[in-house]
């Protein structure tokens, strides 16, 4: 599991780890618990919570902290869990890490002079893991508006 924290944001990236749709509210609080004993943000306020879901990486958590006064007035916390369904993730890369990828399974975008390679199967990921910055929430627009390029 890793984690960003920027200003109110919280962006947990959980790769190959999915999460039942039965047990949200019992896996967000566990990780809101662990989330303030590593980092101490606090538990209470209102959270907007989305969540990412690819087949071949995991899932991506992305908590945006909402500063609401009746609920740090009353120390209560309330979670508004959104579901990003059909979300295929793409990551970016450098174009000097190109050599190390082969196209087998690989679709490859070029957008805003950035490339980003969409993975049709999880053997391509894990040997790229580590070139890589997985894209995860505006992946619909870099598909749409992004020119396909050959690797």
């Amino acid at each position: 599991m890793k984690t960003i924290i920027k200003n109110d944001k919280i962006i947990v990236f959980l790769n190959g780890q999915f999460i039942q749709t039965d047990n949200l509210d019992k896996y967000f609080r566990k990780l809101l618990l662990s989330l303030n004993k590593k980092y101490e943000i606090p538990l209470k306020g209102y959270y907007n919570i989305n969540v990412y879901e690819d087949k071949n990486y995991g899932m991506v958590l992305e908590l945006i902290y909402e500063d609401m006064e009746y609920y740090n007035y009353f120390d209560q916390i309330d979670l508004n869990i959104n579901i990003m369904a059909d979300n295929e993730f793409l990551y970016k890369i450098k174009y000097e890490f190109l050599d190390n990828i082969t196209n087998n399974g690989i679709v490859c975008y070029k957008y805003n002079n950035e490339l980003y390679l969409q993975l049709k199967n999880q053997k391509n990921l894990f040997h790229i893991l580590e070139l890589i910055e997985v894209v995860y929430d505006k992946t619909s627009e870099i598909k749409k508006y992004g020119e396909k390029v050959i690797v």
